[in-house]
């Protein structure tokens, strides 16, 4: 082997202790980083599936101003479109 390599071995067989702690808190963080990567792609697959589950909006209509009944009205017989989301800023409880 080598002198560097004897001492090196002698060392380590000296201070068994602080040898395992070494060891252990290399496992223990390489562990930890696998964990977070595979938390990773789990969580992003599990998000993705629980967005598509509720149907989002294809688009948001946010009006600075309130709108005239008709109007709102009008936004319903658009093609395509399933529903419309709530009324006027001072009616926030109030869907169309």
């Amino acid at each position: 082997m080598g002198v560097i390599w004897d001492k090196v071995w002698f060392d380590l067989w000296q201070r068994k202790g602080r040898t395992l702690l070494a060891v252990v808190s290399i496992a223990v963080g390489v562990f930890s980083i696998g964990t977070i990567f595979g938390m990773v792609d789990l969580l992003l697959s599990r998000m993705n599936a629980a967005h598509r589950a509720v149907e989002p909006a294809h688009m948001n209509l946010i009006l600075r101003q309130p709108i005239v009944q008709e109007t709102a009205d009008s936004i319903l017989t658009v093609d395509g479109g399933l529903s419309a989301g709530r009324g006027a800023a001072d009616q926030p409880n109030v869907w169309l």
